[in-house]
């Protein structure tokens, strides 16, 4: 049987190990100057680096076991993983309704009106509206010791 401790620690090393990944992808996008010029890649570069952002979090391990559950660190673990999860996701949803486009596009002959516009509505969408989800719980005391991290309170039903 695996400790709890044995496991969050295997989470926090993967976390790393993602994040390093992950900053590799950014670091190629980043200097490929033909890739920042379609939209796809985009997309991609704000899914990675929010799934970056989530990693790095992520990594810190258990917060309200060091400084408690009320603590600044346990509560911006909390956030900082909702939030970056959350966005992360969205431009995950971003990617397969932009590739969904792209293969109707191919497929009827229709034209790709896939502009600056659509980017800023992408960013409204999926950067600046997951902070909603992601403040509520600070209204409920709602984030908290979950485990093996800070994350929403376990509470006995």
């Amino acid at each position: 049987m695996i400790s709890a401790s044995a496991l969050a620690m295997f989470l926090q090393v993967c976390s790393i190990i993602n994040s390093f990944i992950i900053l590799a992808v950014i670091i190629v996008m980043a200097t490929v100057k033909k890739l920042q010029s379609l939209f796809a890649f985009r997309i991609i570069s704000f899914l990675a680096l929010n799934d970056l952002c989530a990693y790095i979090v992520f990594a810190f391990g258990n917060m309200a076991e060091r400084y408690g559950e009320s603590s600044f660190g346990c509560q911006f673990q909390a956030f900082g993983l909702n939030y970056f999860f959350l966005s992360a996701w969205c431009w995950a949803n971003a990617t397969a309704y932009t590739l969904n486009r792209v293969i109707d596009s191919a497929t009827t002959l229709k034209p790709l009106n896939i502009g600056p516009t659509t980017m800023r509505y992408f960013i409204l969408m999926f950067q600046i509206l997951p902070v909603f989800p992601s403040v509520m719980p600070f209204f409920f005391d709602a984030y908290g010791n979950s485990g093996a991290w800070c994350w929403v309170k376990v509470r006995d039903l």
